[in-house]
């Protein structure tokens, strides 16, 4: 009896001392904005159990149109781009300067500047799917500014943008 509870007593006291130990991430709660002008309604979750695989986003359901104007949520860069037919279809990745990264996909197209780069890139590698890692002083954006349309391209069913 006094063995049980002082085994008791030991592995509460080591709960308390790990906690203490391991104090979770804080996550910026005023850095980020919404991503679209509408208000936020999940079609899909951040780790959703899938047939094959867990949901690594959040899709954004868009109210079923096409072509909303999407921002950056926050400061950064863009630093990747993809397109591909399956997967993201066209996708922008930023990286903030909080150190957070944000991803953009099943994107329309892109706002007209980083459209034209892109263009040239894909005349350039003879090729429309591409995956380009861009330098951080290249393509610099600020919360709020536009850098998408929202669409469906890419492994999506119905009008939907995932961030």
């Amino acid at each position: 009896m006094i063995r049980s509870a002082l085994s008791f007593y030991l592995l509460l006291y080591s709960g308390l001392v790990s906690a203490q130990l391991f104090q979770p991430p804080s996550y910026p709660s005023k850095e980020f904005r919404n991503p679209l002008d509408i208000p936020i309604s999940l079609a899909a979750n951040f780790g959703e159990i899938r047939l094959n695989h867990y949901h690594m986003g959040l899709d954004i359901r868009t109210e079923h149109r096409e072509n909303l104007p999407v921002y950056a949520a926050a400061d950064g860069y863009i630093f990747r781009i993809k397109i591909e037919p399956f997967g993201f279809g066209q996708a922008i990745y930023i990286r903030h300067t909080n150190g957070f990264v944000s991803v953009y996909a099943h994107l329309n197209s892109f706002y007209p500047a980083l459209a034209s780069y892109i263009k040239q890139k894909q005349y350039e590698l003879e090729r429309w799917d591409i995956s380009m890692e861009l330098s951080p002083d290249l393509l610099i954006v600020k919360k709020g500014d536009l850098i998408a349309f929202s669409g469906n391209m890419g492994g999506i069913s119905g009008a939907a943008s995932a961030f």
